[in-house]
């Protein structure tokens, strides 16, 4: 019994020290575990009425909606194709502890005006805003774009794609991701976004 015990003790051991990862394969449970803070693949902040968080979207989850579209397609190619690129997506909201739920779109600017000029800059002018930091390298986004609500949410959010072999050197070297949004739409200040690449390596793979 005793001989048993050690047995399975050292097999655990050994599949937490190799880093064995369970698989998922429901949609809903794997949008779960990404939303889950304690997993560190999303980063919440809260300034005043504002709330801002950034989440990385892991390859399997393009490659999973790519084949329930697209059954017949190659999994190794469409893997191979998402893993050339690193995806956050930043949510701009009100609040919670924002006595008044606003649009953060209509409901931030006093004038025509303003909400043209900040219309076009969150849709089109975003990038220059934001940057990936890798140790001492700053490396901007090849994509950012704003998905379009038609007004039907008081929350944007903003897709945002790194190409990796703009720095597939430092994302091998480096264990610390820090995704700065340097807020001059809402004047919150400089935002950042600190992941341990260690939770990136420990997601489950999704089932396709």
């Amino acid at each position: 019994m005793n001989k048993q015990l050690g047995a399975m003790a050292l097999l655990f051991v050994t599949c937490c020290l190799l880093g064995c990862h369970q698989s998922i394969n429901n949609l809903k449970e794997y949008y779960q575990y990404l939303n889950t803070p304690s997993n560190g693949l999303i980063k919440l902040k809260s300034i005043g009425s504002m709330a801002f968080s950034m989440k990385y979207l892991p390859s399997d989850l393009y490659v999973y909606k790519t084949m329930m579209d697209s059954p017949n397609l190659s999994i190794d190619s469409l893997k191979k194709e998402y893993d050339s690129s690193l995806n956050f997506i930043l949510k701009i909201a009100p609040s919670e502890e924002s006595d008044a739920q606003f649009d953060v779109m209509t409901e931030t600017v006093s004038s025509l005006a303003e909400f043209q000029e900040q219309t076009l800059t969150v849709n089109f002018g975003l990038q220059k805003f934001i940057y990936l930091k890798l140790g001492d390298q700053k490396i901007k986004p090849v994509l950012v774009e704003a998905e379009n609500v038609y007004g039907l949410t008081k929350h944007r959010l903003i897709n945002i794609v790194f190409a990796k072999d703009e720095f597939e050197e430092l994302w091998n070297r480096e264990d610390k991701i820090d995704l700065v949004f340097n807020d001059e739409i809402y004047n919150t200040g400089k935002h950042h976004f600190l992941f341990d690449k260690s939770d990136f390596l420990s997601i489950p793979q999704l089932e396709y």
